[in-house]
């Protein structure tokens, strides 16, 4: 019996201490919860403290990524701690105040974040690899969204005048950014063309291109990022301008001086088509003068290497019409000196390829009659005299044709051919 009152005894000890601790714990969840208690709720208080930074970030005082996302964090834990907040005690309505601001301050700094994340993409694209119209329109799309974020925001945040300086800056920036890829177009239209190009006018239009190119840097808003990639590519376009420059004042000389050759080419042709072989030939060598001083490098000089051949070709002929012209000149002189005399001897006629003179039916009806006269009358010494006026008449006309380099052909007055010097 004793021993059935002791059992009895422990399980009402065991039953209240159970209570006790359940008791206990209820009051601790109700305390912690804020569901009891007085004024003072340590929940709503901690959840307070966490929420501070937000005022540090809206006040400009550090507003980067990494501040934004431990802000973000902790409004997070504040509206955990507020969520777990009973909305039926005496700081619900509170809780439930905070968590609605808390909130609408965690969306801001979700855009804002978002926002800033967009922008460090764009400012960092290019870091890595070359700058060219692809990057730049990812870059400018990057900007757009970012400002297309923060236009999200309410106008009567609390943030809200910062964030009128954020998309007044980015819109800067887009700005930049859309300038600098009209300079990029512009600089790649260039090199297209000056990969084409084939005359002054063509490098003028190249040269104006790249002009166009570097202005376009220039008109880039300072303080931007694209400004100072700009800074970067100003003085590479700036040497290549200069190296275009060059190119082109390098063809309009060689254009000047090919045309100048070509008009040296048909003065000389004028010139021969009239035997004026002297002439002929002080053109033939202008014009190759001309097109020698055309540089290797110059579009305009495999224009010339036909005509370099063609050239010298009119040269050597022009140089040997004028020997031939020299050798017939003199062959005419000489000519002059044996047919004209007291007694006209022969004609003559002095072609390209022949010489043809003719004598006299006067001179040989002549020759004749003396030679007949001389045989009758037995005189040995008329015949000595006809026979060598014969040999010297001969003689000279050999030394023309030596000296001509012309067959000579001589021919009686009625046409019959009498004796070749070939």
């Amino acid at each position: 019996m004793r021993c059935k009152i002791k059992v009895n005894k422990s399980r009402r000890i065991i039953f209240a201490g159970i209570s006790l601790v359940t008791l206990s714990s209820t009051i601790y969840l109700l305390w912690k919860h804020c569901a009891i208690g007085a004024v003072w709720c340590p929940a709503l208080n901690r959840a307070q403290q966490l929420a501070k930074s937000w005022e540090e970030i809206v006040g400009g005082k550090n507003d980067s990524e990494r501040a934004i996302l431990a802000s973000l964090e902790e409004l997070n834990s504040s509206i955990e701690i507020l969520h777990n907040i009973a909305p039926w005690s005496r700081h619900g309505k509170m809780a439930e105040k905070l968590l609605q601001t808390y909130e609408a301050r965690k969306l801001i700094l979700e855009l804002v974040l978002k926002s800033s994340q967009k922008t460090t993409q764009a400012v960092t694209l290019a870091e890595n690899q070359p700058l060219n119209t692809e990057i730049t329109t990812q870059m400018q799309q990057l900007w757009q969204e970012a400002i297309a974020l923060l236009e999200q925001l309410p106008a009567h945040s609390q943030w809200y005048p910062q964030v009128k300086e954020k998309i007044a800056l980015y819109q800067q920036e887009s700005l930049a950014n859309e300038i600098l890829t009209a300079a990029l177009q512009a600089a790649s239209i260039a090199q297209v063309r000056q990969s084409l190009a084939q005359s002054p006018d063509n490098w003028q239009l190249v040269q104006s291109t790249w002009e166009t190119a570097i202005k376009r840097l220039e008109e880039i808003p300072p303080n931007t990022t694209a400004k100072e990639q700009g800074k970067e590519l100003q003085p590479i376009w700036t040497e290549k301008l200069a190296g275009v420059r060059a190119q082109k004042q390098q063809e309009q000389l060689a254009l000047g001086a090919y045309e100048q050759a070509i008009r040296w080419a048909e003065q000389a042709e004028n010139a021969a088509a009239q035997n004026q072989w002297s002439k002929a030939i002080a053109d033939w060598n202008n014009a190759l003068n001309s097109l020698a001083s055309i540089p290797v490098q110059s579009i305009q000089y495999n224009r010339t290497l036909s005509q370099k051949e063609n050239f010298t070709q009119q040269l050597a002929e022009a140089k040997a019409r004028l020997q031939l012209a020299l050798k017939q000149e003199q062959a005419k002189l000489n000519l002059e000196q044996i047919c004209v005399t007291e007694t006209k001897i022969c004609d003559y006629k002095i072609e390209d390829n022949s010489i043809k003179v003719i004598l006299s039916s006067h001179y040989m009806m002549e020759v004749w009659q003396i030679e007949l006269q001389a045989r009758v009358d037995g005189n040995i010494d008329i015949q000595k005299e006809l026979r060598k006026h014969i040999s010297s008449v001969e003689n000279a006309l050999q030394h023309i044709r030596q000296n001509s380099g012309i067959p000579l052909e001589v021919y009686s007055w009625d046409g019959s051919l009498l004796v070749t010097y070939p």
